[in-house]
């Protein structure tokens, strides 16, 4: 008979400075978002088939740049849980396995438009505590693994013609009359 102890074990955000990807131990990306559309953000958390079966148990997620993104959620609470797939498998992972462990609680919507060209515009630090044990009680035996997702933002007046989202050119501004409009459509001559 297995027996799982579940503790009412406490989750984090935060916001951190930007640039710090130092201690992701992988970074994905950069992605691309489109400005003003709503996203589901998630993390895969994944054990390598040489390793032991490792048990979830907390998580904290951190924002670099997060004036991009307006949350989903009121002020205060959270953004983020686990998942409906790692609780059923009583926050399990085995060897060999990957999995969808963690998942934004609504979309959040990307609100601002970058100013200037970087590697990414914003990024989030998904950092999940596990153990071999399975025994909430000796979490001063945790580790933790953090890992990075880096996300660039497009919008019509970028430069770049996006056919994703049916741009039909894009010559850097918003203005309608020049050939291409402010919405990204050619305009007739």
């Amino acid at each position: 008979m297995r027996i799982l102890l579940l503790l009412s074990l406490p989750f984090f955000t935060g916001t951190c400075f930007a640039n710090d990807l130092s201690d992701c131990k992988v970074v994905v990306g950069p992605n691309t978002v489109r400005y003003n559309y709503g996203y589901t953000f998630y993390n895969v958390f994944e054990v390598s088939a040489s390793e032991s079966p490792v048990y979830l148990n907390r998580w904290r997620v951190d924002y670099i740049n997060p004036e991009y993104l307006d949350k989903p959620r009121p002020q205060g609470e959270k953004d983020f849980d686990f998942t409906k797939s790692i609780r059923d498998k009583e926050f399990n992972v085995n060897p060999g396995e990957s999995i969808r462990h963690l998942e934004s609680l609504g979309k959040f919507r990307i609100a601002k438009r970058p100013v200037e060209n970087r590697d990414y515009d914003f990024a989030i630090k998904y950092t999940t505590y596990y153990d071999f044990t399975n025994m909430p009680l000796l979490s001063v035996l945790d580790r933790s693994h953090t890992s990075c997702g880096t996300y660039k933002v497009s919008f019509c007046g970028d430069g770049i013609v996006d056919n994703k989202y049916n741009e039909e050119c894009d010559d850097k501004n918003d203005v309608n009359g020049d050939g291409c409009s402010s919405t990204c459509n050619i305009e007739p001559k």
